[in-house]
């Protein structure tokens, strides 16, 4: 599994997402707020540890308070 997000100024977060158990790919279409975005890759089967880490690690600032 491999979870890809980046911080788009203030408008949130973009995400690219593969998930090693059906080998899919989903990207956000456009930016997401955290909550969002949390939602949408919980719905696709991420962990949340693993998706705490990928915002943590492209958005320093962000404190985790959604998961």
């Amino acid at each position: 599994m491999t979870i890809t997000v980046k911080r788009v100024s203030t408008a949130g977060y973009t995400c690219t997402y593969t998930s090693s158990t059906f080998g899919e790919e989903w990207s956000t279409k456009e930016p997401l707020m955290v909550d969002q975005l949390v939602e949408e890759l919980f719905k696709r089967g991420a962990h949340q540890t693993d998706i705490g880490d990928a915002i943590s690690e492209a958005d320093l600032k962000w404190t985790g308070g959604q998961i």
